[in-house]
């Protein structure tokens, strides 16, 4: 079910942003659940962290103002609540800030890279609607609803969630 569902929602994008894979990241392109349904129109966030991540986004929101997207990310560690541990630094942290809202967030990452119990989440820690654990052939996927439990942790004034 939730499977189709995120097909369904990448189907109905005009736009992806996708990730060069780096050393054992999952390329999102190789993962069958989106095959076939990614769409045409794609931007690559190259793999060096050289380029500015609100410089960039600023220019893509400019450029794609009508548009929906899937954000494709890649990170170290993720949960099922959407948590999501990059290589430090918060480059993509600071991206997807300054993305518009409405866009949809894919976290995709291998088995050994997901976590059963929850990560420690910061307050600028972007959390991703969507969670796609790949191996082998067998995709698991999970949607989150981070963002919006994101916004309700804010609001009460808490630091943090672990």
């Amino acid at each position: 079910m939730e499977q189709q569902r995120l097909r369904d929602l990448v189907a109905g994008c005009p736009l992806a942003i996708l990730y060069s894979p780096i050393g054992d990241e999952v390329d999102p392109v190789s993962i069958r659940e989106f095959s076939g349904v990614l769409p045409t129109e794609r931007i690559i966030i190259p793999p060096s962290k050289e380029t500015d991540p609100i410089e960039l986004a600023q220019e893509i929101r400019e450029k794609y103002t009508d548009h929906r997207a899937c954000v494709f990310v890649p990170g170290r560690m993720f949960d099922a609540r959407g948590t999501r541990t990059g290589r430090g630094g918060g480059w993509y942290d600071r991206f997807l800030a300054a993305l518009p809202e409405d866009w949809i967030w894919i976290g995709v990452t291998s088995a050994a890279h997901y976590s059963n119990e929850p990560l420690a989440r910061q307050v600028w820690d972007q959390p991703m609607d969507w969670v796609v654990v790949h191996e082998n052939d067998t995709d698991v996927v999970f949607e989150t609803n981070a963002r919006k439990k994101k916004t309700d942790y804010e609001e009460s004034g808490e630091k943090g969630v672990s």
